[in-house]
């Protein structure tokens, strides 16, 4: 599906995102589907049953289904000019896009094109690298590396390209090792960013992380304050900022973070997964045993599409156990990279002989992320065992 422009809006299918020059948004797949559609009637109304046909293909759903797709549209991309929406709803009928979006549209089309420093090799490999970091973690850092070094080099005045290589950087920064030369990386790509467009929500939100990544958390607030101002609305600064306080140990701010980017984002089981830990840790169960089954829903939605995914397995596994549910062990097939997952896993399951092997298997793949693991609750769980105790202290040497 090629990109498209709504309103204000570029849609790029490719990537699930939707961008101004100053936002940028996630929209989900059915969502995606129910605005294509629309865009592609140029102002002509769909019927409900059209679109149901279209975008639910071979699945029998109800038209609920198809109205939380259009609200999720209308909350992600907001009102048009003058208050109104950009997609109207016909009475009895179906939907259609507002006159006012397909002439936003039309001008939208007479925009000068990218800028020369912008390159489709370059966002083709920070996509590759961006999907890498969700269904592989920290196990593919050396990839990713490879590949955003190689985009950011490509294109060191593109906004888009920069503000996403400071965030897979930081992350990198964050679990895994060369810690101070990645952040150092990230902090320069922060500044010549910021220097271009100083009202880029998502480059504040990469500042955010990257300070909270140094241990700095006054500027990790200041610069995520910031990032919320300019774009309340958007998903993955409330799952980085989610991040970056639990890390920091300020439960509070992740767990409603988290809680709203899981709103903000139907699809993503990661901010779920951090509003359980932080609620847990906080002592609230029940909100933790909510929270981790909307996770799992989450997950197995994904496992059904892709069911080899090991870190979403992981992940199964380790909701599962949250809930109080948890799966016999097996042992970790030999081409699988450990996960946190497995830690917690074992650990919510009373073993604390494997949460403390699983952990092991981690520092030995490279795994570095001490913040964290004295946040989660697996440190109250294993606080009393020594070889615990030193692989803690290792961490904090490093």
């Amino acid at each position: 599906m090629s990109p498209f422009r709504v309103g204000p809006w570029r849609i790029d299918p490719g990537a699930r995102e939707a961008r101004t020059n100053t936002m940028r948004r996630r929209l989900s797949p059915r969502a995606l589907g129910v605005l294509a559609l629309l865009e592609n009637a140029k102002g002509e109304t769909v019927s409900r049953g059209a679109l149901l046909d279209e975008v639910w293909p071979d699945v029998v759903v109800s038209e609920e289904s198809l109205t939380q797709a259009v609200a999720e549209i209308r909350r992600v991309l907001g009102p048009g000019k003058g208050g109104a929406q950009l997609v109207e709803t016909v009475p009895k009928c179906g939907y259609r896009l507002a006159q006012h979006a397909l002439a936003e549209e039309a001008a939208g089309t007479q925009e000068p094109g990218p800028s020369p420093a912008y390159s489709l090799e370059a966002h083709l490999m920070m996509i590759e690298a961006s999907q890498l970091a969700v269904e592989r973690g920290y196990a593919a850092a050396d990839q990713i590396d490879i590949l955003i070094d190689a985009a950011y080099a490509m294109t060191p005045g593109a906004p888009t390209i920069s503000v996403r290589f400071v965030i897979l950087k930081a992350l990198a920064a964050q679990h895994c090792g060369a810690r101070l030369d990645r952040l150092a990386v990230a902090t320069d790509a922060i500044n010549a960013t910021l220097l271009q467009n100083p009202r880029s929500a998502a480059a504040y939100a990469a500042a955010g992380f990257t300070a909270a990544a140094s241990g700095q958390s006054a500027a990790a607030g200041a610069h995520f304050a910031r990032a919320l101002s300019l774009d309340p609305n958007d998903a993955e600064t409330h799952y980085l900022g989610a991040q970056a306080f639990f890390a920091l140990g300020d439960l509070g701010t992740a767990l409603s973070l988290s809680e709203k980017a899981l709103r903000l984002d139907l699809l993503d089981y990661r901010p779920a997964f951090i509003a359980a830990r932080a609620a847990e840790a906080l002592g609230d169960t029940c909100r933790a045993r909510a929270l981790a089954g909307a996770a799992l829903q989450r997950v197995d939605t994904r496992l059904s599409e892709e069911p080899d995914c090991a870190r979403w397995r992981a992940a199964h596994a380790a909701l599962r156990a949250m809930q109080g549910e948890p799966e016999p062990y097996d042992a970790r097939p030999s081409d699988s990279p450990p996960y946190f997952y497995d830690l917690v896993a074992a650990s919510a399951s009373g073993e604390p002989r494997q949460a403390i092997n699983a952990l092991e298997m981690l520092l030995d793949h490279g795994w570095r992320n001490g913040n964290w693991l004295q946040v989660d609750p697996v440190a109250r769980r294993l606080k009393n065992e020594p070889r615990f105790a030193r692989m803690v202290e290792h961490l904090e040497a490093a």
